[in-house]
Order: C-alpha cells, then structure tokens, then sequence
C-alpha cells in the first residue's frame, strides 16, 4: 500500500524523448545504367580485340541514422514556502521529491549499401579482366538518447510554535530517480560487388559501425530537513522548501 501524504513538494518529471526511430536512407539503385558496356572485337576467323569492355560502377552508399534525442531532466523541488495561523490534526506526512528523469529515444538503423553493377561483357578476343563495381558502403546506426538525470529533492525547514509538544511535519526526502538510455540502432548491410568479366564477385562494401549506447543520467541531490521552534510569531507552523546544498 502507497504511503499517504498531506503535503507534497515535487519537481516535474522530464518529458520522455519523442522516438520516431528514423533509419537511415539505403543507397539508391545503380539499375541498368550501373553496369559496363560490352566489349568490342572483329569478325572473322583472326578476330581482334577493339574495344575494351568498361567496368561495373559502385553501389550507392547507404546514409547513417541520425542520433537519438536525450530524454529530460527532471525538475528539482520548487520552491516554496508554506504559512499556517492555525493547524490541527498533525503530525503531518510530508514528501520532498525531486522529478524522475525521462527516457532517451531509440538509434535507428543504418541504411543499406546499394550493389555494385556488373562489368560489361568481353568477347573472347579481349583478354583483359574488367572489374565488376565495388558494394556500396553501409550506413552507421543511429546514437541512442541518453537518460534524463533525476531532479533533487529540497531543504526543508519546520518552524513551528513553542507551545506544540512534538515537531508537526514528518517528511519524506527523495532525489528523483534517473531515466533510461534509448537503445543504439544496427548497422546497415554493405552492398553486393559487382561481377567481373571473369564472372567472379568484387568486393563487398565496407562495414558500418552500430550506434553509440545512451549515457547514465545523474540522479538529484537527497535534500535535507531542519526543524526548530519559535515564540512570539504570528503563525504556527511555516515550511520552508529551499535549493539543497550539493
């Protein structure tokens, strides 16, 4: 069962990041006009080579994914000061409590490498291997969103009249408790190479790297609490909540 409170001081939890998850673009398709042109020979019995097929152009380049927003920061206990003339019904149960820190958004993956287009086809006269087009590269993961740091609780001072027997606010002081990373995205796959003349693959694209994990929050200062008694005033009890010392 909760705990019950007749007072409560809290700071504002911090707003979780907005997680669309955008991944990146894969790299565009080379089509037709990725692949060589034929190469060119004579006719007739003593053929001769006159034209070089030309090579496979490389695959597109897939675009990384754009880094994650960094959830809030939860609010520190605001401050405020508390007057009564009168009181009864004390003690009374008192929270200090700073904002819970928010949620860091998601990394998204990283775009795919297009492939590499093919060389172009030789004739038996031209001997020379053409190469086929290299993959296109993958693209990064996208950097997760880092945890919120956790707000403080307050300093709380009691003063209350002389003539009450026992300190009328009991209190609770809590620091606000950090979010959570956002989780990094993948890397995208490179692209196929291209065929050589020779019909032998080239070579892949280069390899992405995955995102970057969100960083810790820092949870909030602990807050304290002093009470004393006064005479001579013109209230019973006043609660002051201040910025704690760190």
């Amino acid at each position: 069962m909760s705990p019950h409170y007749d007072i409560i001081i809290q700071g504002a939890d911090g707003k979780n990041a907005d997680n669309p998850k955008k991944d990146g673009v894969n790299g565009k398709p080379l089509g037709a006009d990725g692949n060589g042109q034929p190469g060119q020979a004579s006719s007739g019995h003593h053929a001769k080579c006159t034209l070089q097929a030309t090579p496979g152009k490389p695959g597109n380049k897939g675009h990384g994914a754009p880094p994650a927003d960094n959830g809030g920061n939860g609010l520190n206990v605001p401050i405020i000061t508390i007057t009564c003339t009168q009181i009864s019904g004390a003690p009374f149960n008192l929270l200090n409590q700073g904002g819970n820190g928010a949620t860091g958004g998601d990394g998204g993956n990283g775009g795919n490498g297009g492939n590499g287009g093919h060389a172009g086809k030789q004739p038996k006269p031209c001997s020379q291997l053409i190469e086929g087009g290299i993959g296109g590269e993958a693209g990064n993961g996208g950097d997760a969103g880092g945890a919120g740091d956790g707000g403080a609780a307050g300093a709380v001072v009691v003063l209350y009249d002389a003539s009450i027997n026992d300190i009328p606010v009991s209190p609770t002081s809590n620091a606000g408790n950090t979010g959570n990373a956002g989780t990094p995205g993948k890397k995208g796959t490179p692209g196929s190479g291209g065929k050589k003349s020779n019909g032998k693959l080239a070579i892949d694209g280069t390899t992405g790297t995955d995102g970057i994990p969100g960083g810790t929050g820092n949870p909030g200062g602990e807050g304290d609490f002093n009470s004393n008694t006064v005479s001579d005033k013109d209230y019973q009890l006043k609660i002051s909540v201040s910025v704690a010392a760190s």
